[in-house]
């Protein structure tokens, strides 16, 4: 069988050689025939070099490497005792394995050959490897038989023995040596904390403890300067003070140094310069022990002894007390803090049951029990109850531990706080949780645990009796902010920072979307790796909302097409919008802090102001048209509306104006007026043609039978009370004519912003006169209550005739359209008042408007006559004057009703306009 020379064994023994001085020694020390290296934990499996197969004759390709091979070969007694040495030298490292063992040649012959061996162990002494040399003694035996038939081979023998025993134990001594240098070097590469500079401070070797300790491999540490490797503020020191030293001189130093992961330890340093052989400094080498253990526990005590101080101030602040219960003698004594507590003298000593009295009746079954049962079953305990102290009742928190001895409680000691107040707070701090909505967590990395108080339980929809996970909490963070929220955390650990973060979560109960802040901080432990982190978490989904809510304010603000401004409790300029710079030409810097006045036009006096800004403080707004001057000196007409904001205390705090340009619309509102108007006239104009015919044929008739009368009477006959009664005739109707000619003038020239106080009775008489004949010749009746009252409206009665003409007309057409002249046509008419109110009625018997336009019968040039009778803008102008110019409301609707036995269906206008006061 061929074997391969790339046997694992022979690979290690290599490595072995080339690494380990000790072996190296060995092997060279020793005339070799032949190496050998035995795999201890594997027995089987022994490798040997070629030349020892080649001097028994054999072929090494035809040989395994296994012990079993070389064994078979040894003379019986030879193999006893080579194991015999072998587990002597296993089991004693001083004793040697070296023996002269006969071998059967591969043509029968005896080859006698000398095997030496070590053992190779671990760390713990166990035995891992076995390396040795073969020495061919087959020439130096024949010899000494040949040499058996002189008288001197008993003294050969005693010689070579005697040289070989002192050549062994020289041998053994040095064994021992190189095994004291070789551990002892072990020792320091493995636990001394060394290294050595050349003069630079450059690394020139460490030693395995130092990169054990830094975290730093040799590679990233040789080559560098060793102050790198120190905390930055000693680095500078520290290379100043090695060039200082002198020849002969020892430094110690403790040094803060810097691990690879950035965390900090302390060694203790011997630094001391390396010389060579010419006694020229070539560097320094520096021995250290890991001290950080020792400054921990220096920095714990001093901790230790400023938590002890911190604890008895603390005492002191919160008022703690001790306790003890002598139970045999039944003796309670108490420190002077405790006395205060209970309200007992000092130095006052009180059985258990005078004690006792001072609890609460509803606490005293509990108190007993508990104590009951400390004292029978040895357990500590801490609960609250309560006492009476005078004239109050006050909440006592106690902590009592059992001492025992012989196997039974003989005392209890312990504190006691007076914690009334310090309840009251965290009820008060438990309901500023609720109302705030913040709860508070903790979250244990090692555990993987994540705890809260009972709010984020609400919040997350966890169920507060099962413990959750990081993953459970990662699960209900909203999916569109899971991303960030996981990308902020990787760059706060990064950092080691606290965090501050909003993100939205879905709570697992009802799936709704929370929004909340999360505050904490990061714990780390000693090795760097973060051990836990804690804080709070607030739900501000409601702060959420406002801000939304806010921003589309802000939004409406910045965009409405309408300016407005903001102005504090003194009328100075707060804020205005865009729409406002653009309608007034003013930059918001250039008004913040003026007031409003800088738009006045002139065009009202100080009256006109005066009532307004009382209207505002007495109704807490006023709303309408106002004449105010732009930036560049044009006057522009607005729609403003002023409202009052009142503080939580009633105060006025701002005023805010909102306000449009209607210069254009009140342009075309006049022009669509003015359109209305042309309209009302030609209807006007067709009702006093109806109403002139009969009059100016009465006086037609009756001048032409006066004139013929008197051209027939030659004699005077004519007796003058006719002529006169006729004369009288003539100037009646003349009279009437004239009327109705006035009142057309009047509409039609009169002035149509003049503000008065008139009866609208007298204006819904003079509104009859001009369209009763029309309404006649069209077989309208029209029917109007019989109520005279005297109605007063303060405003301009021209513009309230115009919109009751459109009224009047457009029942008219309606009726001539929709009711047959066979059937009735009716108009009625009614008013009266209804508080500071005036409402007129308006009915027809035409139908009714369809269903579908009823919404758009006052919207601009929306008409259902044919295009040559209705234009559109009656109703519309109607609607305008009413609720603009009148400050009235207007209403139409589809009615049903009987009139003298008859069911009628029509529409209803209803007018609401505010009474004179």
């Amino acid at each position: 069988m061929q074997i391969s020379e790339t046997h694992y064994l022979k690979e290690e023994l290599d490595k072995l050689i080339k690494s380990d001085i000790f072996i190296f020694e060995f092997i060279e020390s020793s005339s070799l025939d032949g190496i050998w290296y035995w795999d201890l934990e594997n027995p089987e499996n022994q490798w040997m070099s070629e030349r020892f197969w080649k001097i028994l004759g054999f072929d090494p390709k035809d040989k395994e490497h296994k012990s079993i091979e070389w064994q078979k070969l040894v003379h019986e007694e030879d193999l006893k005792l080579a194991l015999d040495n072998f587990h002597k030298h296993l089991e004693d490292s001083s004793y040697p394995y070296d023996q002269i063992l006969r071998y059967k040649h591969a043509n029968g012959s005896v080859v006698w050959i000398r095997c030496r061996g070590l053992a190779i162990r671990d760390e713990n002494g166990k035995p891992i490897r076995m390396i040795g040399a073969h020495n061919d003694m087959t020439m130096v035996m024949d010899s000494l038989k040949k040499l058996e038939s002189y008288n001197g081979l008993d003294k050969l023998n005693q010689d070579l023995t005697k040289k070989y025993k002192q050549e062994q134990t020289q041998r053994i001594e040095v064994q021992k040596i190189n095994r004291t240098i070789e551990r002892h070097i072990n020792l320091i590469d493995k636990f001394i904390i060394s290294a050595t500079l050349d003069l630079d401070g450059v690394i020139a070797s460490v030693s395995n403890a130092f990169c054990k300790v830094s975290g730093y491999t040799k590679e990233e540490l040789l080559g560098k300067s060793y102050s790198k490797f120190l905390y930055p503020d000693i680095q500078d020191e520290f290379i100043k003070k090695i060039k200082n030293l002198e020849d002969n001189e020892i430094l110690e130093e403790e040094c803060k140094s810097l691990k690879k992961d950035g965390t900090t330890y302390w060694i203790f340093s011997t630094i001391s310069a390396l010389k060579n052989d010419d006694n020229e400094r070539v560097g320094y080498s520096i021995f250290s022990i890991d001290i950080t253990d020792k400054n921990i526990i220096k920095q714990n005590n001093l901790e230790l002894k400023t938590v002890k101080e911190t604890l008895d101030n603390a005492a002191k602040i919160a008022k703690l007390g001790t306790w003890e219960w002598d139970i045999k003698k039944d003796i309670i004594k108490f420190s002077k803090i405790a006395n205060d507590i209970f309200g007992i003298q000092t130095g006052q000593f009180v059985d258990f049951e005078t004690l006792k009295k001072l609890v609460v009746k509803d606490d005293k079954r509990r108190y007993r029990r508990i104590f009951n049962r400390a004292v029978k079953k040895k357990l500590s305990f801490n609960f609250e109850y309560r006492i009476y102290k005078s004239d109050e009742i006050r909440k006592i928190w106690v902590i009592g531990n059992p001492i025992v001895e012989n196997n039974q409680v003989v005392r209890i000691t312990g504190i006691v706080q007076d914690v009334t107040e310090l309840k009251q707070v965290e009820e008060e701090l438990e309901e500023a949780q609720k109302i705030a909505r913040v709860g508070h967590y903790n979250y244990n990395a090692n555990k993987d645990i994540f705890t809260n108080s009972y709010i984020i339980d609400e919040i997350f929809g966890f169920d507060n009796n099962k413990e959750k996970s990081l993953r459970v909490w990662q699960l209900l963070i909203h999916q569109e902010d899971r991303k960030r929220v996981t990308k902020y955390f990787k760059d706060v650990v990064a950092l080691k920072d606290k965090f501050d973060i909003e993100y939205r979560v879905v709570n697992r109960k009802t799936q709704a979307i929370k929004w909340v802040h999360m505050l904490g901080e990061l714990s780390f432990d000693r090795n760097g790796k973060i051990s836990s982190y804690f804080g709070t978490i607030q739900d501000i989904t409601k702060r959420k909302e406002l801000e939304s809510d806010l921003q589309q304010a802000h939004n409406v603000f910045e965009h409405t097409h309408d300016g407005i401004l903001v102005t504090d409790e003194d009328g100075n300029i707060l804020n205005v919008n865009k729409s406002y710079e653009k309608i007034t030409g003013y930059k918001l810097e250039e008004v913040i802090g003026l007031n409003p006045s800088i738009l006045k036009s002139g065009v009202h006096d100080d009256e006109f102001y005066k009532e307004l800004w009382e209207e505002v403080k007495t109704n807490g707004y006023w709303s309408g048209e106002i004449h105010n001057k732009r930036k560049d000196g044009k006057i522009y007409q607005e729609l403003l509306t002023i409202n009052a904001i009142y503080n939580e205390n009633g105060h006025i705090c701002n005023y805010i104006g909102l306000f449009s340009d209607i210069t254009k619309q009140r342009k075309q509102d006049k022009l669509i007026l003015q359109q209305s108007r042309t309209a009302a006239i030609g209807e006007m104009l067709e009702n006093i043609a109806h109403q002139w015919r009969q009059p100016l044929s009465i006086i037609s008739t009756s001048s032409s039978g006066l004139k013929l009368l008197l051209e027939m009477d030659v004699n005077n006959e004519i007796p003058k009370e006719k002529v006169l009664n006729v004369l009288d005739d003539i100037n009646k109707y003349t009279q009437y004519l004239s009327d109705t000619i006035e009142d057309f003038r009047s509409f039609f020239k009169g002035d149509m912003t003049q503000i008065k106080v008139f009866n609208v009775r007298d204006t819904l008489e003079k509104l009859l006169n001009l369209t009763k004949d029309s309404f006649s010749h069209s077989f309208i009746t029209f029917i109007q209550d019989s109520n005279k009252e005297d109605l007063f409206v303060e405003n301009n009665e021209n513009i309230l005739t115009q919109a009751l003409i459109n009224i009047y007309n457009n029942a008219k057409d309606a009726l001539v359209e929709n009711v047959d002249e066979n059937r009735k046509r009716l108009f009625f008419l009614s008013s009266h008042r209804r508080g500071d109110l005036l409402h007129l009625h308006f009915r027809d018997n035409a139908g009714g408007i369809k269903r579908e336009v009823l919404n758009q019968i006052f919207d601009p040039y929306f008409t259902t006559k044919h295009e040559s009778i209705g234009t559109g803008l009656g109703l519309y102008m109607t609607y305008q004057i009413i609720t603009k110019q009148l400050k009235g409301s207007i209403e139409v609707h589809n009615v049903t009703y009987e009139y003298k036995g008859e069911i009628h269906k029509g529409a209803e206008f209803t007018i609401k306009l505010p009474l004179s006061k």
